[in-house]
């Protein structure tokens, strides 16, 4: 099998962004639907004001021009019932693999108001995060397709932890606002 690299890419306010995974499988077409279930998982924790845009899911190797770009273009699923906080506060997720350091991923859009007390992240919030990304994990996500979902060196991820202090995560190195997608 080999390991792919999805991009998973929303947008918010004219502000675009990125979060990548790493799957393993046989063909570019099984990769890029696990990418569709992992937009899907993630769909479930983001706030509606948040598009989902497209996938690019390419083979790991730089350079070799093998991708391929899917479109995904709906929005997640959490209600919007508070002002919505900066992009630059996000949720922290640790994945542990079988061996080494864990992967990190951080969240942008997920947070409101209400979903925070002071500078952190609500258990219910993290709770729900925790179930669906676990469900990618465990390849429990009910779609049609189950995800090998892995580090970056290929081993398999085994458990996942959410920080509980909102995390700050700049956009990007500079002062300017990516306002063209990044895929």
């Amino acid at each position: 099998m080999a390991i792919f690299q999805c991009d998973i890419e929303k947008v918010l306010n004219g502000e675009y962004w990125t979060n990548v995974y790493h799957v393993e499988a046989d063909t570019l077409a099984i990769a890029s639907n696990m990418a569709g279930e992992i937009a899907v998982a993630e769909r479930t924790f983001h706030l509606q004001a948040v598009q989902f845009t497209k996938a690019r899911i390419r083979t790991a190797t730089e350079g070799d021009e093998i991708f391929v770009t899917r479109p995904l273009n709906f929005a997640g699923t959490v209600p919007v019932t508070s002002p919505i906080i900066p992009l630059f506060n996000t949720i922290r997720v640790d994945i542990q693999a079988t061996e080494g350091r864990p992967s990190r991923k951080f969240y942008r859009g997920c947070l409101a108001e209400d979903k925070i007390d002071g500078m952190v992240v609500l258990d219910q919030v993290r709770d729900f995060v925790a179930q669906n990304l676990d469900s990618l994990i465990t390849g429990n996500q009910g779609g049609a397709v189950p995800v090998n979902w892995v580090d970056v060196d290929g081993q398999p991820l085994v458990a996942l932890s959410v920080f509980q202090p909102v995390q700050m995560r700049q956009l990007r190195r500079g002062s300017r606002k990516r306002t063209t997608p990044v895929i």
